[in-house]
């Protein structure tokens, strides 16, 4: 029997090199001629804490101008003939966002790095992996930062 991978995969980052660990695996599970999509959740500043008069727009427009170019070459180093890769930013509490985002486009898997985060820190800090898991109706593969390529594991 032949795997042939998923035609639309979805890969959180959130700008650390830690998270780009679960670049490989996404790869690898993309189907020749599928959709990588690299997502990124942002928190923009809320309205009702800016000062009277600031030029909401421009502001946002600046806070989302390094997150645009950091998906940006990221997807310039990946980009293939066999592959198409798109980029997204989305803005709001994180594991929803995510979730919400992949269901809403039908993405076939979603994959993200953990932090390794465990025991108290994890209680304390929380883990958005970890909500994501268990609000996502879509599979999702945790790619430990420390395994780097090849040593990941799976969840849904």
């Amino acid at each position: 029997m032949s795997v042939t991978g998923f035609s639309k995969v979805m890969v959180c980052l959130d700008g650390s090199p830690a998270s780009e660990v679960a670049l490989p695996a996404a790869l690898r599970l993309v189907a020749h001629g599928g959709t990588l999509i690299l997502f990124r959740v942002t928190d923009l500043l809320p309205p009702n804490y800016l000062p009277e008069g600031t030029d909401k727009e421009s502001l946002w427009a600046s806070q989302l101008g390094p997150v645009e170019k950091y998906l940006d070459t990221v997807k310039a180093g990946i980009e293939g003939d066999d592959l198409t890769v798109a980029t997204q930013i989305g803005t709001g509490a994180t594991h929803e966002v995510i979730v919400d985002f992949a269901t809403q486009e039908a993405v076939e898997a979603i994959v993200m790095s953990t932090h390794a985060r465990t025991g108290f820190k994890q209680l304390w800090l929380g883990s958005v992996a970890t909500d994501v898991v268990k609000a996502s109706p879509i599979p999702v593969m945790l790619v430990h930062p420390q395994c780097g390529e090849g040593n990941s594991a799976g969840n849904q």
